[in-house]
């Protein structure tokens, strides 16, 4: 299960409640958080079957945490039992009613500031080129028509008007961007690449330079880091089969069979007892 928190933003996470077995018994859940390092930090120990997070703004930068449950008689270690419900939650270092990302599947023009340093061309002849890069650098022998070109801008909020942000003002650390999934594809079957061509100096970056940036495959579309904003083109490529680690807990587009895979092992897990603390990832 995954969430987007914007600055001041919450919510609350919900495991089915348990019911104790044993009379005069008391059952407690405990939260855990991932940390960075790979280990995990308990969060709550509570009777509750629920934990609020909230982005308190405590965060520089776009970020990441997983969230995972276990219920347990209190005192009782071996009682233990592990949820498989693992929650995902993005925290974004900005105000949700302060910026906004509007991605656009046609680029209207090829900026100036890239015809200064590649030369005059067409938005065509700009695809084009971009494409060509991106093939090179992906190695996955792409057709033409699985790439998809965007123009990606950045808006903040003066008065009542929304405008585009600048190199001045362009987080330094990058900015997290989440992009539609091309029509046709899902994220099950399909492999991604995604390129970005600079259009302003920013980050030490130069118009008409392209970077390559990490692909994560959400539910809610391809999250990438950019350290600036349009022309992005998106291409994909058809895997034979989905890939094993990329099974969801949730999602409208999850096979039948996945779905029941994952019933099946719920229901063994809940009559399990004992066994160490472990986590599941979609």
């Amino acid at each position: 299960m995954e969430y987007s928190l914007f600055q001041g933003e919450s919510v609350t996470l919900t495991v089915p409640a348990a019911k104790a077995d044993v009379s005069g018994k008391t059952l407690v859940y405990e939260w855990f958080r991932e940390l960075p390092d790979g280990g995990e930090e308990l969060m709550q120990a509570t009777s509750a079957n629920q934990l609020t997070i909230t982005n308190d703004g405590s965060e520089h930068q776009d970020s990441w945490s997983g969230y995972f449950c276990r219920v347990l008689y209190q005192g009782e270690e071996k009682s233990a039992i592990n949820y498989q419900l693992y929650f995902s939650v993005n925290f974004y270092f900005y105000e949700k009613e302060k910026y906004q990302i509007v991605a656009k599947e046609n680029l209207e023009k090829v900026p100036k500031s890239i015809q200064d340093n590649l030369g005059n061309m067409t938005v065509a002849q700009l695809e084009m080129y971009v494409f060509d890069e991106l093939n090179t650098e992906s190695k996955l022998n792409i057709k033409k028509e699985d790439a998809k070109l965007y123009d990606v801008t950045l808006q903040t909020q003066v008065g009542d008007k929304w405008v585009p942000v600048t190199e001045d003002n362009f987080p330094t650390e990058g900015l997290l961007v989440i992009l539609p999934y091309p029509e046709g594809t899902d994220r099950w079957h399909y492999e991604f690449i995604v390129a970005h061509m600079f259009e302003e100096e920013i980050n030490g970056q130069k118009p008409g330079d392209i970077e390559y940036p990490y692909v994560e495959k959400t539910s809610e579309g391809l999250r990438v880091r950019l350290n600036g904003l349009s022309p992005v083109m998106v291409a994909w490529k058809r895997m034979s089969e989905a890939p094993a680690a990329s099974v969801p807990l949730t999602g409208d587009s999850t096979p039948l069979e996945v779905i029941s895979a994952l019933l099946a092992a719920s229901a063994c897990a809940m009559i399990l007892l004992g066994g160490r603390l472990r986590r599941r990832k979609a």
